[in-house]
């Protein structure tokens, strides 16, 4: 269950996420190997099934998604205690305006978002199976909006900013699962920043699939001949305008 009210970074960038889980075979719908999209108007009777059910939180909403979702938070984080899976991008204070910290939104596991734009994140984990085969260095305009703070114990950090502080992790919370990230994964993966290669390999991590597929004809028709980890280019960026 993909939750959003816009397609984050809208409308420079298409629904990529959409794209992407229809390259790997998962097609709009009901039921195993479909996925659905969900406003934050059904956030409080949409049913959620912990053990079943994979929630995607998408990041760059409006200020109303994200009071939505504060006015709703117990049903996210019941779902998460009891066995559910939900892949948080918490990377807000984009092109929409919405901010998590505004709406009063309690993060699974109560960690906590520092906002600070970064152009540079670095793999913390080398090797481990959702990063491996990304360069160390990630470029990004921005590689990563806030960092995340107040980490429980046994967290797995696998990337953070120039600071040393996480931006992509995974942690435990009650019986079910976090993958949380500040990136603007979106945008940077269809701008051909080399950040952006983290998009396919946190959603085929978090959907239990190999990372066998070519997502080519995702990113930016007239970025596609540019190397992903290049840097120096000059205008929009993911953050607040």
């Amino acid at each position: 269950m993909i939750f959003r009210d816009v397609v984050p970074w809208a409308p420079e960038v298409p629904p990529i996420l959409d794209e992407m889980l229809e390259v790997m075979q998962l097609v709009p719908g009901e039921g195993p190997k479909h996925f659905e999209i969900v406003g934050s108007e059904e956030m409080g009777s949409f049913p959620l099934t912990p053990g079943d059910d994979l929630v995607i939180v998408q990041s760059d909403q409006t200020q109303a998604f994200y009071d939505a979702y504060a006015a709703n938070q117990v049903r996210f984080l019941r779902f998460v205690q009891n066995g559910g899976t939900i892949f948080w991008e918490a990377c807000d204070l984009g092109w929409h305006d919405g901010s998590i910290d505004l709406a009063g939104i309690v993060l699974p596991g109560a960690v906590t978002l520092h906002a600070r734009d970064t152009w540079y994140n670095f793999v913390s984990l080398p090797g481990a199976p959702l990063v491996e085969g990304l360069p160390d260095l990630l470029y990004g305009q921005f590689a990563s909006h806030e960092c995340i703070q107040n980490l429980p114990d046994g967290a797995t950090v696998y990337a953070v900013d120039d600071a040393g502080c996480p931006t992509l992790v995974e942690f435990g919370y009650g019986d079910g699962w976090v993958i949380m990230t500040t990136q603007p994964l979106e945008w940077n993966f269809y701008n051909n920043w080399s950040c952006g290669q983290v998009m396919p390999h946190v959603v085929a991590y978090v959907l239990g699939l190999p990372l066998v597929h070519d997502f080519g004809d995702i990113v930016k028709p007239e970025e596609r001949g540019r190397p992903a980890g290049s840097g120096g280019a000059t205008g929009l960026t993911s953050g607040m305008r």
